[in-house]
């Protein structure tokens, strides 16, 4: 026995376990697009549009195996403050702050990062030393950036604890740099927002 679905135009039937047996031109369209949205989903976080920790950090231990010659930073970010805001002002204010957090990472890091939310109000990334600037310089920019989000007239600003360790100097393995650059980070947190390089 088989059942028929005719959403496409096409007839698309199914076996027993739901299994397609024939599927016409649109109709595998509107498959691809489906699955499309899928491995999306199944990629990014869907409030700040960034990947998502296990998306990050997949695509981060990539990096590392085929760039591991190369220069560069796991960077940890927190936004210390997301809890007061959110105590304060809603959690509406504290998710327009973690989107704008993450643009504001992204527009500073560049397109040749690779920027996940780790977990909360915290996230990861990996950074190239890129057109001649170091990345620990690129990082430090961010330390700088103005960190405000204007809602409804009223500007709320946020901070960032931000800790990084370099590779290859510091390690190769994923693990190991994160836990160096949490440790920064929880420096960092504890300096007052001061960018910290893990030693």
């Amino acid at each position: 026995m088989s059942y028929e679905s005719d959403i496409t135009g096409d007839k698309t039937q199914f076996n027993r376990r739901g299994n397609t047996r024939s599927m016409g031109s649109e109709g595998i369209t509107i498959k691809s697009d489906i699955l499309n949205s899928l491995e999306t989903r199944a990629e990014y976080d869907p409030l700040t549009e960034v990947y998502n920790r296990n998306a990050a950090d997949a695509n981060i231990r990539e990096r590392l195996r085929l760039e591991s010659e190369e220069r560069a930073a796991i960077v940890m970010i927190e936004i210390t403050d997301i809890r007061r805001i959110n105590e304060s002002y809603g959690h509406h204010v504290g998710d327009l702050i973690l989107k704008a957090a993450a643009k504001l990472i992204e527009r500073n890091l560049g397109n040749d990062s690779v920027l996940g939310r780790n977990s909360g109000a915290q996230f990861i990334a990996f950074i190239k030393d890129r057109d001649g600037a170091k990345a620990e310089d690129i990082i430090k920019k961010l330390g700088d950036a103005k960190r405000v989000v204007e809602y409804e007239g009223e500007a709320y600003e946020y901070s960032f604890a931000i800790g990084y360790c370099l590779c290859p100097d510091k390690g190769i393995l994923l693990h190991d740099l994160a836990a160096k650059a949490c440790r920064a980070m929880e420096k960092s947190r504890a300096a007052g927002g001061e960018v910290i390089e893990f030693e």
